[in-house]
């Protein structure tokens, strides 16, 4: 079995100022008489007769200096720190209806999606406007952060005013620049855009076992494959967010209680500018152990590059609940299989833990 992590990438692009030089000036004084006066200047002509043609003007636009977002700061939170909050609720927050969306009265969803007949993918394109949507978004991540300087997008979920959680490998061991959130992007428009000016996350791997070797210590990595970022707005209070809670994995997986996923995918196949989401989702086992708090969920879901990040949620009494973050792809070497790829999420109690604290401490 083979695991990989999923990336993305997205373009920002700079212009350049030119500067004018000033040209030297004769200021010497010279004794001699003083020189006649000039000639008058001519008369002003008559301004020509109004027409059409002579209405239009010529506007002169300041030049539009590229966005640019803080650097945020990386909070590496000890474990024990976490357990001061266990137990603590995280519940949704369901927004009242937007009023601000053209035909909201007369819509409750756009038509869903097709992706291409010859992808065997059980994703759909979803355009939709009522909760939870705008709680999902894309993450996107500047260049500067990167060997190859090139920026990448993942996938996210507010949990909170102010806060999303994302998959931990999205922005690597350092950041050198900026990572934002765009609420519900569909082919250019959105429901806004915020920096992060802050991520939280554990300062140190949580293996149930000692690594022995590469492998293990990679699946060990993949336990802890959660980040939360911190925006410098509060959207989730106009969009909405989804709420985290425990729960007993033998139970969803006996009762197949069914879950949903969205993500913004980057690669080849699928439109980049559109979400893909998919329903009636099982979890088929965990990666080491059920009985492990926070072991990997491997799940018939379906994903692809850009989904890392994304939420495993249920709808329950109409509001959204999050089980878990997805991480990785995975596949059986020995069998011939096509994109897409099956989806593990990382379900830990510490992200829950996690997003009690952050809201506490960054309300």
């Amino acid at each position: 079995m083979m695991i990989f992590n999923l990336f993305n990438i997205a373009i920002l692009t700079l212009g350049n100022q030119v500067f004018a030089t000033p040209l030297p000036v004769d200021n010497t004084l010279h004794a001699r008489s003083p020189p006649p006066p000039p000639p008058p200047p001519p008369p002003i002509p008559p301004a020509p007769p109004a027409t059409t043609a002579n209405k239009s003007t010529v506007e002169i636009h300041p030049r539009i200096a590229p966005q640019v977002g803080p650097i945020p700061k990386i909070h590496l939170v000890p474990r024990h720190q976490l357990d001061n909050f266990a137990g603590k609720p995280v519940p949704p927050h369901r927004p009242h209806q937007r009023r601000d969306i053209p035909g909201i009265g007369q819509v409750v969803a756009y038509p869903f999606g097709k992706l291409p007949d010859f992808v065997k993918d059980d994703r759909y394109e979803w355009n939709n406007i009522q909760y939870p949507a705008y709680a999902f978004g894309r993450v996107i991540l500047g260049a500067k952060s990167y060997a190859n300087a090139q920026p990448r997008t993942c996938s996210g979920s507010l949990v909170g005013p102010r806060h999303v959680l994302i998959a931990r490998h999205c922005f690597g061991d350092k950041l050198a620049d900026s990572i934002s959130f765009e609420s519900n992007f569909f082919e250019g428009r959105s429901g806004g855009k915020s920096y992060a000016t802050d991520v939280i996350t554990l300062d140190s791997l949580e293996c149930q076992k000692t690594p022995k070797d590469g492998e293990e210590k990679f699946n060990c990595a993949l336990l802890n494959d959660w980040a939360i970022l911190i925006l410098a707005d509060r959207m989730g209070e106009t969009h909405g967010y989804l709420g985290v809670k425990e729960f007993d994995t033998k139970i969803l997986m006996m009762n197949k209680q069914p879950f949903s996923h969205v993500g913004f995918p980057n690669k080849f196949l699928y439109d980049k500018g559109k979400p893909l989401r998919q329903d009636g989702i099982t979890v088929e086992k965990c990666y080491t152990s059920c009985d492990i708090p926070g072991d990997r969920l491997l799940t018939d879901a379906d994903c692809q590059y850009g989904a890392s990040g994304g939420p495993l949620f249920r709808m329950e009494d109409g509001l959204a609940w999050q089980y878990g973050v997805a991480s990785s792809r995975f596949w059986d070497l020995t069998e011939s299989q096509t994109p897409p790829d099956r989806c593990a999420f990382v379900s830990s109690t510490k992200f829950i833990t996690a997003v009690a604290m952050a809201r506490q401490q960054f309300p």
